[in-house]
């Protein structure tokens, strides 16, 4: 494969493409498995611990915004003139519409919410936030950088997760209710997260995308 950094601009890497297709048919596929009390089991999400083949399917999505990075970012940057607060306004406008279009397709129609516990975490806005985090990456960190913030972050999240008690649970509890994501996901947006199994917490809250943007 050759360096996506030096890639001219609208170049496509057909490998990246091919990926594409194939997660996005496999998310079509997830999402309309039919009859639900009788779906072959690799076509469900694991009720908590573990994972199946369903569940690669969004870090598949993310690992592919990342590797798009380079083809959008990268040859403004080899060229010796790129417009850093030109790029940062794109990539934060970008951000923003796609938290934006999340929120719509949650709330959408908009006079069936209940605001009081509208759901706010999703699969866009968790887009949105690693993109946001991973394309100011690649614009200020070289590869070792990259590679040394993956390691702070995912190290981080697992002290957080095993060594922080929560409530009357233990530190390190993984349970749905004894976790520190559940916790800081109810204290802060309260009812506005996801409602159900595997829950009660949201599988897009507030601690868990600090994982999910090593994926990308």
């Amino acid at each position: 494969m050759s360096d996506t950094a030096n890639a001219p601009s609208g170049a496509r890497l057909l490998s990246l493409d091919v990926f594409r297709g194939a997660t996005i048919a496999a998310m079509i596929l997830v999402n309309n498995a039919g009859d639900w009390g009788k779906t072959w089991w690799p076509l469900l999400h694991a009720p908590w611990h573990g994972w199946t083949p369903t569940d690669l399917v969004f870090p598949f999505f993310l690992f592919i915004v990342g590797a798009a990075i380079p083809f959008a970012l990268g040859s403004r940057l080899e060229s010796g003139n790129a417009d850093l607060p030109a790029l940062h306004r794109k990539i934060a406008q970008r951000a923003a519409l796609l938290f934006v279009l999340g929120l719509a397709l949650i709330w959408f129609p908009f006079y069936t919410v209940a605001w009081e516990r509208a759901r706010i975490p999703g699969v866009l806005q968790r887009i949105a936030i690693v993109y946001l985090v991973a394309a100011l990456a690649y614009l200020h960190l070289k590869p070792r950088g990259r590679a040394i913030l993956a390691v702070t972050l995912l190290t981080g999240y697992w002290a957080a997760m095993k060594l922080i008690p929560v409530g009357g649970f233990a530190a390190g509890d993984l349970s749905p209710e004894g976790n520190l994501a559940f916790r800081i996901d109810h204290l802060v947006l309260g009812q506005h997260i996801w409602r159900y199994s595997p829950g009660p917490g949201a599988p897009e809250g507030i601690l868990s995308p600090v994982s999910a943007i090593v994926s990308a």
